[in-house]
């Protein structure tokens, strides 16, 4: 019996599945976690992505930024040496913070310790709401992306981390949890930054 397999279509075949199982290898590695430190949240897009040798995960970054984060309406990393308090936050399997809101004077430079106290990993991120939106955007699609900016946290169950933070501005400011579905499930609390007459 004759073979009527086409010639041709086996090489083509082959470099199919080749270029899927390279495709497909890529994307395992950019599922893994990611230390994105010095990542502009409020601008950044897939282009700004890269996975920088020897990491073989997704890292925010583009090497214009200098390691230095993004200005922010919500404030600048604050200075470690000029703290004006101290406070506790907790992260909850419940997809809650608590205290879920904050007041503070505007300029204050404040020093969060953030503890996980449940099984699953938790991050505090403090922005805008609209920095929160965009930067929750990006989570949805690079949902294993790991914060460790100047303005965020990831802790993984039981993990103890600590921010300093300085409010520059008045308003209101969000901290968030943007690990995929937790913002949606009510991980959200608010900073209300009260002006200095």
């Amino acid at each position: 019996m004759k073979s009527t397999l086409n010639t041709k279509i086996v090489p083509t075949v082959l470099t199919t599945c080749a270029a899927g199982l390279l495709f497909l290898s890529s994307g395992a590695a950019l599922a893994g976690a990611t230390n994105h430190e010095g990542m502009n949240h409020g601008s950044m897009n897939r282009d700004d992505m890269k996975v920088r040798s020897g990491h073989a995960s997704p890292q925010h970054g583009d090497d214009s930024h200098g390691g230095g984060h993004h200005a922010s309406a919500a404030g600048e990393p604050g200075d470690a040496d000029e703290v004006d308090r101290t406070i506790e936050v907790t992260a909850h399997d419940a997809m809650r913070f608590k205290p879920s809101s904050l007041t503070v004077k505007q300029g204050a430079t404040i020093r969060f310790v953030l503890t996980n106290v449940g099984q699953i990993r938790h991050e505090f991120v403090i922005g805008t709401a609209d920095e929160v939106r965009e930067h929750k955007q990006t989570m949805q699609q690079m949902p294993n992306m790991v914060h460790e900016d100047p303005n965020s946290l990831s802790l993984e169950p039981g993990q103890t981390k600590s921010l300093v933070w300085q409010f520059t501005n008045p308003g209101v400011v969000q901290i968030a949890c943007l690990v995929p579905g937790h913002y949606a499930a009510g991980m959200v609390g608010t900073v209300r930054v009260t002006a200095v007459n």
